[in-house]
């Protein structure tokens, strides 16, 4: 009875996705979560560039300059745009 009864551990099949059924390709879960978020990327990629961010901007309080006045503001700044975006991050 004090004998431990040692049990042979199969490891665990990969998940395979519903495309790859059949065709002998198999896919870990890993990889298949990172397939699934990178379609997500695509697809939000899609949208966005199908689209105007204009009224998202819009609602968060950015309005239309012209560009015109836009030039006249940067040529104002005494530092570098870069400069002058990081200084108002930190």
């Amino acid at each position: 009875m004090g004998e431990k009864s040692k049990e042979i551990v199969k490891p665990r099949k990969p998940v395979e996705p519903a495309a790859t059924k059949g065709s002998g390709v198999k896919l870990s879960t890993r990889r298949v979560a990172k397939n699934s978020v990178l379609q997500r990327i695509k697809q939000d990629t899609a949208v966005v560039r199908g689209s105007t961010l204009l009224p998202d901007l819009r609602r968060q309080g950015y309005e239309e300059l012209p560009l015109d006045e836009i030039q006249e503001r940067l040529s104002k700044l005494e530092h570098a745009l870069s400069e002058f975006i990081l200084a108002g991050r930190g």
